[in-house]
Order: C-alpha cells, then sequence, then structure tokens
C-alpha cells in the first residue's frame, strides 16, 4: 500500500532560497510569515531586516504551483503591525505576487507565562479589539483577497 504524507511548512522565508524552494516543491501547504512591510520596524520587532523575506517570497511566487500553495500568515499585534497602512501594504504585495489567501493571527499572551519560566522579562502587546479585526476583514476583501482571522468566523 503507498501512502502519501501531507506536508506543510512554516516558515518566515528568513533562509537560503535554495534551502527554501526544495522544502516548498514536496510541500502541500506553505505558510509564510510577515511580520511588518516596513524594514525598521521589522527589524526592531524581530532582530533582522525583511528584505530576504520578501526576495525568497518573491522568487516562490514566480512559479505558479508553488504560489498557489502560500498561505500569507500575519500575526496582528494591536498598534504594531495591524495598522491599516501597513495592512495594505502587505494587500498591495499580495496582489502583485498572485497570492490569495491570508492568516490573521491575533495576538495572545499565552507565552508570557513560558517566558517567565525561563527568567526572560515578557514582552507583552495588546490583542487588536473587535471593531478594528472588522476593519482589517474588510480592508482584505477589498483586495480581493480570502482572509481567515484565527477565532472568526468570516462568511
Amino acid at each position: 500500500m503507498n501512502k502519501k504524507l501531507n506536508v506543510a511548512i512554516d516558515t518566515c522565508g528568513y533562509c537560503k532560497y535554495e534551502d527554501l524552494i526544495k522544502l516548498c516543491e514536496n510541500a502541500q501547504v506553505i505558510l509564510y510569515d510577515i511580520k511588518h512591510m516596513d524594514d525598521e520596524k521589522h527589524r526592531e520587532l524581530t532582530a533582522v531586516g525583511n528584505e530576504l523575506i520578501h526576495s525568497n517570497l518573491r522568487a516562490l511566487c514566480q512559479q505558479s504551483s508553488i504560489r498557489n500553495k502560500i498561505c500569507i500568515r500575519i500575526p496582528l499585534i494591536h498598534n504594531v503591525n495591524d495598522t491599516i497602512e501597513n495592512l495594505t501594504e502587505v494587500c498591495k504585495m499580495m496582489n502583485v505576487l498572485g497570492l490569495k489567501r491570508v492568516d490573521g493571527l491575533p495576538y495572545h499572551s499565552l507565552g508570557t507565562s513560558k517566558s517567565r519560566k525561563i527568567e526572560q522579562q515578557p514582552v507583552e502587546f495588546q490583542t487588536p479589539p473587535d471593531e478594528h479585526i472588522d476593519k482589517i476583514i474588510e480592508l482584505f476583501k477589498s483586495y480581493c483577497l480570502k482572509i481567515n482571522i484565527m477565532g472568526r468566523d468570516i462568511n
């Protein structure tokens, strides 16, 4: 009996393209994180710039067989990266690259207790309020993008 294993890749794309493409060719789903469109703000949040991340995403999207498997994932942190300006840039990039699906992951504080356990000072952020999530949903829909927000039933 020949069994097939479905594979999902969860990446921010901060790696060598040659390694990334090998993984993506064999995956059925590619969850690609975009944390912030502004390079300087991305660097403040993650300690690295976003040029390699964006460059790898653009390269992956050159192949329709790979592009069709990509779902952009955005951790939504209120007043950090959930601004309409930042998310509009995400929408524009997605349209240029031919991407159609995005998952929004509203910030939650589940990791703060883990930080304390390993004696690190946790960084605490805010979850976007429901009315702001509604605006985010409408923004992505206005760009004809399919959006899913974890914890929300979107028609």
